[in-house]
């Protein structure tokens, strides 16, 4: 077929262009109808009982119609479009109009008194009243239209197309807040816990929850925001670090007896009283395992749970296993050492001379923390078991493209913690007195000492990080040097160390069997798979469950070799009188 004549064509470019304009016109006149019939109900003003509802009913009827016609309007104009089914509707928009000029108007301007960055739940608790205001209004005037034509939309839910536009907004203005909430972690901290609560309200109150997860480009969640980037997400997780560390450590953690005698009958502070039972499981019948928990397990296993809560509205695998990665796998490892100090503590109080009540005492109280690490093990064995973990570690693992972008994310995260180490560490060093003076004595060469010591303990932390990544065991040497291994140093005390929450773990077990790897990632087994199959292929927790159980044992160990020796001891003693 042949084109068409140039006269035509000029024909055919002018229908074009009065066809537009007719459709902006039908577009105008739409909207500005069904304006007219909200203003005569009073919109936005809510219709919160039936009786207002029966009083209005032309009135709402007038508003069903309008909707009814701007709705067909646009579905008509649009059935060409490949993303018709999930484009913004104009007859929403038209009703989302005066809430989002209130939104505007109390919550973003910089003279207003409400827009307040220490208060997210005012703006938030205004979404939700304006969601829960007009439930019957949108039920009997706009759901009932929608459902008309629910093959043509994406959603024929009238209350849950109005929360998304107000999502939306909520969005936008956290993005305007994001500069000065990631300079003020307090703030930060603050408004997640809103953000999160707020997410948990829509999804239970609303059901938004349903929508969000079929489709999250179509329905947003605030949360996006705090993943929109690495800068935000390492943010978020590096606030929830501090804030667990210091939750455990402010409940668990245990104080240096130093010299003095160590008093079991006497709770010398809360962190004493913690690995205590209550009163009433002492003597209980065998079957009451629940009550041979001590509270500090309790407290840590709550605290995981209430963490656990937080990332799990994130929106891709990748969020959700880095967070893991990043948070809990380091409080796991600082609750280990926490158990490893008291079972310490009190096995070196089994070396001195005290009576009776105190060493049986003492034994009970070893055998509580030893409850303490295994009910923590059990729990994470649990958990492990769940749908949730079991599915987010097969799709990580499954998924290469999910692999490389957690590898990506953790990179970036140990070149933000090198960043810091290296900066802590050249203040350290130049505001130490020993540098001091070699500045003063070292025009010269004493100047490189800060960003030496800097560059060294930057280097230190990401070795570290990339190890606890792959999971891989530092080799140096041959194959004899790789196999000799320095006894512990059993008096040395892990109650006070440091906190590593850039390098969680350093994983090399599998099924308890150690797998060596080298500098390239080639394993001595040629049968097992690249440090970063082995990465991803095990359970998210299976290395601290087996390092909890590990001191669970270890502590039993030594304390059945102090009972042995304080038997041999005694059995001396007797034999020399």
């Amino acid at each position: 077929m042949g084109a068409l004549p140039e006269g035509y064509q000029v024909i055919k470019k002018e229908g074009d262009r009065r066809v537009v304009e007719l459709s902006v016109d039908l577009r105008r006149f739409g909207e500005e109808k069904l304006r007219c019939a909200l203003e005569k109900i009073g919109w936005p003003e809510p219709l919160s009982t039936q009786q207002e509802l029966v009083d209005k009913e032309t009135e709402l009827r007038d508003v069903a119609a309008a909707f009814a016609y701007l709705l067909t309007l646009q579905l008509s104009q649009q059935q060409s479009q490949v993303n018709a089914g999930t484009m913004d509707l104009w007859a929403i928009d038209c009703v989302l109009e005066p809430l989002l000029l209130r939104f505007r108007y109390h919550f973003e301007r910089l003279e207003s008194a409400t827009n307040r960055l220490a208060k997210p739940e005012w703006y938030l608790t205004y979404v939700q009243e304006q969601i829960s205001q007009h439930t019957r209004f949108l039920a009997t005037a706009l759901t009932s239209e929608l459902h008309r034509r629910r093959e043509e939309v994406h959603c024929w839910d009238a209350q849950i197309l109005l929360l998304r536009g107000l999502v939306k907004a909520v969005c936008h203005k956290l993005e305007q807040d994001l500069p000065t909430l990631l300079a003020n972690p307090l703030l930060l901290c603050h408004t997640l816990d809103e953000i999160l609560l707020f997410e948990q309200t829509i999804d239970d109150d609303v059901g938004y929850g349903s929508w969000a997860s079929t489709d999250r480009c179509v329905y947003p969640r605030c949360v996006d925001v705090f993943t929109s980037n690495n800068e935000v997400l390492f943010a978020w997780t590096s606030t929830d670090v501090e804030y667990a560390h210091r939750v455990l450590t402010s409940s668990i953690d245990i104080k240096s007896a130093g010299n003095n005698e160590f008093d079991l009958g006497v709770f010398r502070s809360k962190q004493e009283s913690i690995w205590q039972l209550e009163k009433r499981s002492y003597g209980q019948p065998e079957g009451s395992g629940q009550d041979l928990v001590p509270q500090a397990a309790l407290q840590f296993i709550a605290l995981l749970d209430f963490l656990s809560q937080r990332f799990t509205l994130m929106e891709t695998d990748e969020h959700r296993y880095l967070y893991v990665m990043q948070v809990h796998l380091p409080l796991l490892r600082r609750f280990g050492q926490l158990c490893d100090a008291r079972g310490r503590q009190l096995l070196n109080s089994l070396t001195k001379k005290n009576n009776e009540m105190q060493i049986l005492g003492t034994w009970r109280e070893l055998f509580v923390v030893t409850n303490a690490l295994q009910h923590v093990a059990h729990t994470l064995a649990t958990w492990e078991q769940s749908s949730f973990f079991l599915e987010l570690s097969k799709k990580v693992a499954r998924s290469e493209t999910t692999r490389a972008q957690v590898l990506r994310m953790h990179v970036a995260y140990s070149r933000q913690v090198l960043s810091r180490a290296a900066k802590a560490a050249s203040t350290a060093v130049l505001t130490s007195e020993e540098a001091a003076a070699v500045r003063h004595a070292l025009a010269g060469p004493g100047a490189m000492i800060g960003p030496t010591a800097a560059f060294s303990a930057a280097y230190s932390v990401g070795s570290k990080t990339m190890k606890s990544l792959f999971r891989r065991a530092e080799i140096e040497g041959n194959d004899v040097d790789a196999q000799a291994v320095e006894p512990h140093d059993e008096g040395q005390s892990t109650q006070d160390a440091p906190v590593d929450s850039a390098a969680p773990v350093v994983f090399t077990t599998k099924h308890n069997k150690t797998t060596l790897v080298n500098d390239r990632g080639e394993g001595k087994d040629d049968g097992e798979d690249d440090p970063e199959t082995l990465l991803f292929s095990h359970t998210i927790f299976e290395r601290q469950i087996t390092e909890l159980r590990s001191l669970t044992t270890t502590l039993l160990e030594k304390a059945k070799d102090t009972l042995v020796r304080a038997a041999e001891r005694d059995v001396d003693a007797y034999r020399s009188r």
